[in-house]
């Protein structure tokens, strides 16, 4: 398992980009697949993501730990990776 944690959020364009908008749109699914938890804790997660809060992901699956990244990447986020 590892630890994702979103330090911050870039304030430039690219999170308005098209892009960034099929990531949106790919988050809930990414995050469904990385994270072992609730739909309601995975509804908290992403509306905290929306609000562009910093945060920590705990025990995101292995596997699956580069495609979160990106995508939290793509939406504007600073992430630091730390497997656990």
């Amino acid at each position: 398992m590892a630890r994702i944690v979103v330090t911050g959020w870039r304030s430039d364009g690219l999170f308005w980009s098209g892009w960034a908008s099929h990531a949106r749109s790919e988050l809930r699914r990414r995050l469904r697949k990385s994270l072992n938890c609730s739909l309601a804790t995975l509804r908290a997660i992403e509306r905290r993501i929306k609000d562009r809060v910093v945060l920590t992901l705990d025990d995101v699956d292995e596997r699956h730990v580069e495609e979160l990244r990106h995508i939290l990447e793509a939406v504007g986020a600073e992430v630091i990776v730390d497997r656990v």
